[in-house]
């Protein structure tokens, strides 16, 4: 990964409050003020132990050991289209802590997101959060009464079980339907120079080993939609009008992925939060403005022609 890296810029995306680093003449000033920079990585079966160089850290004492984001799924309209990677992303981004993004494409094989921080590695599960705020000690949900709180992990849970699941499921069972879904192209992706047809077949064929289904209910879906539009109602944020929380985050991250899906391709859940869920389709572009002014530079511009 060091050699990957060493091929590519830094770029410097900006602070996670939506403002931009400002621009130093000194080199080590420059290492301390980012918080984002992109390496692209090509999928493999045999993929290497993540280890990454911190030798684009300035060499003095940091109040933080480095941390670097592994995540994969990069597609024009999103940083990522898994909404593990991309919640892990939003939360580094609304705590403010500096990070480094390296981009895996379209590496599925659920490895990722994989945070490193110093010498430890927090590997993807549904407690990566908690994981990765004990080990920052930072919470989004001190600002929170007791019950907020409570009610913020509850329906986060709910929504890790419901959309998050379902959407899930659907990208690894429907790789066709992805692959336009979210205009990705693989060439681009996979930086192969083969047939399209030919770099199809294989996507298709790489992740339909480990298929696992649990098909969660559309029922169970709409519900929990109904009661984030409802606890939303006309604020900024679920907690507030300047307050972002873990919940935000979450919903964010599965939010953010359902609205991006072409028109072209049918999702149930994309309509009915349109339709009758507007407030949220609202959400989501505040938290765009909010923590990603940079979001285009974030997606891969070029789309399927």
């Amino acid at each position: 990964m060091e050699n990957q890296k060493s091929d590519h810029l830094a770029v410097d995306l900006g602070a996670g409050d939506g403002s931009p680093s400002p621009k130093s003449n000194d080199p080590d000033q420059e290492n301390t003020q980012f918080h984002l920079a992109t390496v692209d990585q090509e999928p493999t079966e045999n993929a290497s132990p993540l280890i990454a160089s911190d030798s684009g850290f300035a060499e003095e004492t940091l109040s933080t050991p480095p941390i670097f984001l592994h995540l994969c799924g990069q597609c024009p309209s999103l940083p990522s289209f898994q909404s593990d990677c991309l919640k892990v992303l939003t939360w580094l981004r609304a705590s403010d802590a500096p990070f480094r993004h390296f981009n895996h494409k379209l590496n599925l094989d659920g490895r990722f997101p994989t945070i490193e921080i110093g010498n430890d590695e927090i590997t993807n599960s549904e407690h990566i959060l908690t994981d990765l705020s004990r080990h920052l000690n930072r919470a989004l949900d001190t600002p929170l009464s007791v019950e907020q709180q409570i009610l913020a992990f509850s329906l986060g849970s709910l929504i890790e079980h419901t959309l998050v699941r379902e959407h899930r499921e659907w990208f690894r069972a429907n790789r066709s339907e992805l692959l336009q879904a979210y205009s990705i192209d693989l060439k681009k992706s996979w930086k192969k120079m083969l047939p399209t047809s030919l770099l199809q077949f294989l996507f298709k064929r790489s992740s339909s080993k480990t298929l696992n289904t649990s098909h969660a209910m559309a029922a169970d879906t709409t519900t929990v939609m109904n009661m984030l539009s409802k606890l939303l109602g006309t604020q900024n944020f679920f907690f507030g009008e300047d307050t972002v929380c873990s919940l935000d985050v979450v919903a964010f991250a599965i939010l953010a992925p359902i609205l991006a899906i072409s028109q072209e391709v049918q999702y149930g859940s994309r309509d009915k939060i349109k339709v009758n869920c507007e407030n949220l389709v609202w959400f989501v572009e505040r938290m765009k403005q909010r923590l990603y002014p940079d979001w285009d530079k974030l997606c891969d511009g070029q789309k399927v022609c």
